[in-house]
């Protein structure tokens, strides 16, 4: 039985003092893991834990899975791309991959750098949990 990630890109409102949710994002990449949050892998981040400020959203999928959930952590955005840097160099992620989703189309960091241009939407973060 594999690992899985449960997460959502959030953007934090200067105006309104919360953060927002975005698009949800995860596939099952346990390089990745490893270097989030030291999951199914040594070398990453170490869990920061769930944020008490998360977005309503997250919050509901972090109650969904409460008895399985485990490994809550966050990461910025500058922190997140720095991380899929390092994997897609590693990885060479210019061939096939299961790992396509992070390291090849990039999606959730376009849409980050939009977001992050805008005057309401100041910062950008990454939330998420695993489950097995």
């Amino acid at each position: 039985m594999g690992c899985d990630i449960h997460g959502r890109v959030e953007f934090y409102n200067c105006h309104t003092k919360t953060w927002l949710s975005g698009s949800r994002f995860g596939d099952r990449c346990y390089a990745m893991f490893a270097e989030m949050a030291c999951v199914r892998g040594d070398g990453g981040h170490i869990p920061r834990g769930w944020p008490k400020d998360a977005s309503q959203l997250a919050q509901i999928e972090k109650e969904e899975w409460e008895v399985d959930g485990h490994t809550y952590s966050w990461l910025t955005h500058d922190e997140m791309k720095a991380i899929v840097a390092r994997i897609r160099k590693k990885f060479k992620a210019d061939a096939y991959t299961y790992d396509r989703e992070w390291l090849v189309e990039g999606q959730y960091f376009d849409a980050a750098d939009r977001y992050g241009e805008a005057s309401v939407l100041t910062k950008c973060r990454y939330v998420f949990f695993f489950d097995n």
